[in-house]
């Protein structure tokens, strides 16, 4: 654009009629001449408006522009069809004069100062007219995408719902309703909600909530709870309190805000920008995942407070009723006919030699297992158990014939069942608690699988997979070992008269029982370690890929005999994540 055009669009934006009449026609000729012409002069038409915001403008409108916030809309290309043009120029040519004249003001504010009368003269349909009209749309969709307004504009989807009760006066709010900016606060009394913004943005609430969808990236949380999943693409999110603004930075954070206005924010993934504070003091604080900070209404500062990353609901699934709070499969809940999450009890398992749902010992000395796998139909997430070696050659280890050569022989001989909790009893053993690291595995606090050697078990990755959509299976983690109660109980033993155990001697010499510990994906050998009752535990961090199906643990005798091989995996979790977290696989 030459200089000689830059000043005709200034004059025509700062005072169009003082502009001559040749000045309007070189303007206009020049428009037409060109699609990118007309392009230049509607941009022009929106940086003078965006000046004149800064110069006049709110202090939002300000800061918004000079931070670079301010994306104008892409411009199609339809609307700068050179025909459309060149029909505007060759009716402005052919369109009839017609004479506009000023009309004389009916009384003199100040006078004895002369008027002169001044005539224009225009064109039907005048072609500048329209190009102003063109420029006063866009400047209109940037007023509205910018600008409070009470224009209503679809910016984000009600995705699902579970138990949901809603305010009398709210409409009907069902699945894949879409919700508009400047709408009056919705208030849910029951339940959980899941809305999803246009830009991928999911936001997880928990009743009682009011709030509020303020625009395509801002939510109103006048109370209540939620959770907001920000992806990349939607990075600068905001969630709004009555004390605060949390700006998203890349993350996963729960906000809670109280009837009086105390919020509380709590980062779980990535970084978020906490600004708070009265009005002329406002304080912009960056938290990190993992940092939560408390900010009551009016106070001179936010107040460091543990995060609770369990606290908000993250993910929901109306099928059957699952809210997610973050939590992760107890493996040894579903051992015991749970569901994982606290649903089964303590002391029941699986009886190796049925595959049924028990709560007691088939005898409390050793005995020989079954030959062969031995499904579970009692439960969904578990598919069989099995006792490894028993056989010789290649074990079976699922349902579906997969079988592994990794697994050595074994005397066959099993004690108990596999069950949920951490204790042992025997001919000369009273029950009592297992130990790690010389802490003893508590029933409530410290969840644990007991496996004698010679066992395994195999759970169901896609069945639980199944009864939770949505989610993935992120990795298997648990502590492992030998309780440390077997160093007191084999200390003062008197070995006489068992002689003939195979490896006997090496048990009696150590005075210490040693375990292998084993872990299969789908019939791979993942983890093979040996674990003594006088070691420190192990420690397993496995991850699984989405597709693997057959999760199996197992315990076999090392070389110093089946006694004393009290196995325990704590706290045996499958971590979870929600599937939009989900590895690209390139």
């Amino acid at each position: 654009m030459t200089e000689r055009y830059e000043q005709l669009i200034s004059m025509f934006l700062q005072n169009t009629f003082a502009m001559t009449e040749q000045q309007r026609h070189e303007l206009s000729v020049w428009i037409t001449q060109d699609t990118k012409n007309t392009r230049e002069f509607i941009e022009a038409s929106l940086f003078h408006r965006c000046i004149h915001n800064v110069l006049l403008g709110s202090d939002i409108e300000r800061k918004r522009i000079l931070h670079g916030d301010a994306n104008f809309p892409e411009m199609s290309d339809k609307l700068f069809d050179q025909r459309l043009w060149e029909m505007l120029s060759k009716e402005e040519e052919t369109a009839p004069e017609i004479e506009i004249q000023r009309v004389a003001a009916e009384q003199e504010l100040i006078r004895n100062v002369k008027h002169e009368k001044i005539e224009y003269k225009s064109k039907k349909a005048a072609l500048l007219t329209i190009i102003t009209a063109v420029a006063a749309v866009f400047l209109f969709f940037l007023f509205v995408k910018y600008i409070p307004s009470t224009v209503k504009v679809e910016v984000a989807t009600l995705t699902c719902t579970v138990n949901a009760q809603w305010a009398e006066s709210a409409a009907p709010m069902g699945a894949a309703l879409r919700l508009v900016t400047n709408h009056e606060p919705l208030m849910l009394r029951k339940g959980y909600a899941e809305l999803v913004f246009d830009n991928h943005a999911k936001v997880v609430l928990e009743a009682p909530v009011e709030f509020q969808v303020l625009s395509q990236d801002q939510i109103k949380l006048t109370y209540g709870r939620l959770y907001a999943t920000v992806p990349a693409g939607a990075m600068g999110f905001i969630v709004s309190t009555p004390s605060s603004k949390i700006i998203d930075l890349g993350t996963e954070f729960g906000v809670q805000t109280d009837f009086n206005g105390t919020t509380e924010l709590h980062v779980v993934k990535g970084k978020t920008s906490l600004v708070s504070g009265p009005n002329d003091h406002k304080i912009n604080i960056l938290l990190n995942a993992g940092s939560a900070r408390k900010i009551v209404e009016n106070a001179s500062a936010p107040i460091d407070i543990p995060c609770n990353a369990y606290m908000f609901a993250r993910q929901i699934e109306p099928k059957n009723h699952f809210v997610w709070r973050g939590q992760n499969i107890n493996l040894a809940d579903i051992v015991s006919g749970g569901n994982g999450f606290g649903t089964g009890q303590f002391d029941k398992g699986i009886d190796p030699v049925t595959g049924n749902i028990t709560q007691s010992l088939p005898r409390n000395d050793v005995y020989e297992g079954p030959k062969g796998y031995i499904t579970v139909a009692s439960n969904p997430y578990i598919d069989g158990v099995f006792v490894p070696g028993i056989n010789p050659g290649p074990v079976q280890i699922a349902s579906s014939g997969v079988k592994t050569e990794a697994l050595p022989g074994t005397t066959g001989l099993i004690w108990g069942y596999i069950f949920n909790g951490a204790w042992h009893e025997g001919v000369d053993v009273p029950r009592h608690r297992l130990q790690l690291n010389g802490a003893s595995l508590e029933v409530a606090q410290s969840p644990a699988i007991t496996m004698h050697s010679n066992l395994g078990i195999t759970f169901d990755l896609s069945a639980i997979r199944r009864a939770l959509p949505g989610m993935r299976v992120k990795s298997l983690t648990s502590t492992f070992g030998v309780s440390n109660t077997v160093e007191k109980r084999i200390e003062s033993r008197d070995f006489s008269g068992l002689e003939s155990l195979p490896g006997l001697e090496k048990l009696a010499a150590r005075r210490h029982a040693s375990v292998e510990f084993w872990v299969f994906l789908d019939g791979k050998k993942v983890l093979q370690q040996t674990q003594t009752s006088a070691s420190q535990a192990g420690i397993m961090d496995i991850p699984i890929d989405d597709n693997v199906r057959f999760l199996t643990l197992a315990v076999t005798e090392a070389d110093d005999t089946f006694m004393y091989d009290w196995a325990v995996f704590a706290h045996p979790q499958l971590v979870l994540d929600s599937a939009d977290n989900a590895p690209i696989i390139h």
